[in-house]
């Protein structure tokens, strides 16, 4: 018989030689491919104009209608919109254009 001592010595040596080879093989699987991050969103466009100017009725539809149907010389958007309603041009590019008028504003 062999003696407890030598079995217990082969018993380590074996759990130690399968331990080491389970750990430093070669592993079948491929190697995970790193996941890549999500592109950031683009940034929000911005619609700047070359350079800051008072915007006018003729920036408008409404204003661009009364223009193309030749009333002139409209005033910036801050002021009131008064145009000479006794101009038979004026009066008939106001009927023209009636579908793109503003609401007039509550007093």
């Amino acid at each position: 018989m062999r003696s407890p001592a030598l079995l217990a010595l082969a018993a380590l040596a074996a759990v130690t030689a399968l331990t080491v080879s389970a750990c430093g093989g070669d592993d079948p699987r491929p190697a995970p491919t790193p996941v890549a991050e999500a592109p950031s969103a683009p940034p929000p466009p911005t619609y700047l104009l070359e350079k800051e100017r008072d915007f006018t009725w003729a920036d408008t539809a409404y204003g661009k209608c009364l223009t193309d149907h030749g009333v002139e010389d409209l005033p910036a958007l801050a002021e009131r919109l008064a145009l000479d309603t006794g101009s038979p041009e004026t009066a008939a590019a106001l009927t023209a254009c009636a579908t793109l008028s503003p609401a007039p504003s509550p007093s």
